[in-house]
């Protein structure tokens, strides 16, 4: 539990990422705390810290922000509102969203990829 609340802290101070036309290199390891790639890579990596690569993999990069995009704060759950708070959108969602649609042209596509929590909202 504490930790927990450590990592939700840490991603609720952390600035949101802020979609300027272009994902740099470096967007997916900026958009999530470090403390959560920290404990989503234990289990993918194990917990020998010498034996972790310095570089993150492709995997944790994508369950920290799909963690980070589904994450809600205590008053949001109370309300019933699935909207995703714009300000915790990391890049991998938008980019989903967006090259669901310039490939299918599917709004209905790109909902129900909503509605599972992998992407943006058309």
């Amino acid at each position: 539990m504490n930790v927990a609340k450590y990592i939700r802290n840490d991603v609720f101070q952390m600035p949101g990422f802020s979609f300027t036309g272009e994902f740099t290199s470096e967007c997916q390891l900026n958009s999530v705390p470090p403390s959560l790639m920290c404990l989503v890579s234990i289990p993918l990596n194990g917990p020998n810290i010498e034996s972790q690569d310095f570089e993150e993999s492709q995997a944790c990069l994508t369950i920290a922000q799909l963690i980070v995009f589904n994450m809600k704060k205590i008053k949001e759950l109370a309300t019933k509102n699935d909207c995703h708070n714009q300000d915790r959108e990391s890049p991998l969602p938008l980019y989903l969203g967006m090259s669901v649609h310039a490939q299918t042209r599917s709004k209905k596509f790109v909902n129900q990829l909503y509605e599972l929590g992998l992407s943006v909202s058309y």
